[in-house]
């Protein structure tokens, strides 16, 4: 095997071996035993968040309010596809996504002086994730945001 190879499957161990929790230690005549069990995960819920049981992992959502400028108002959720400093630009994508057949929506964040172009808006969060996964295979840099401050 080459050193890299090597090299690599040492960092593979080495980050496995990190990855387990040590819960317990027992003593056994002459033998120690140490007893392993997976990482545990939490999840962190805040007030403002209702919690509901979902099919679809835990992902990044941008809250932020935007004016919308062309096409229909912002439902809870939205797949934003462009930010833009300049409207021209903004409108170009928009106009891309409305020919293309998507009820697309181009709106200003005045806080941040970004256009935000809007792929798809929906009130489901499940749904949104699904929609910018989809929208990822023509829109790779395809986020999700939602309404608020």
């Amino acid at each position: 095997m080459t050193r890299t190879l090597m090299g690599r499957i040492q960092i593979t161990i080495i980050l496995t071996i990190l990855s387990i929790t040590v819960k317990a230690q027992e003593n056994v005549g002459d033998s120690i035993y140490i007893r392993v069990t997976e990482p545990e995960i939490s999840a962190i819920i805040t007030d403002d968040m209702p919690v509901e049981e979902s099919k679809v992992p835990r992902v990044h959502i941008r809250k932020e309010e935007v004016n919308i400028l062309k096409g229909d108002s912002l439902k809870t959720f939205s797949v934003v596809t462009g930010s833009f400093i300049t409207e021209a630009n903004a409108r170009k994508q928009y106009e891309s996504l409305v020919a293309s057949g998507l009820n697309a929506s181009l709106g200003y964040n005045a806080g941040i002086k970004m256009y935000r172009v809007v792929a798809a808006t929906t009130d489901s969060r499940d749904e949104a994730v699904m929609l910018r996964d989809k929208i990822r295979v023509t829109y790779p840099d395809a986020w999700l945001m939602s309404k608020g401050k």
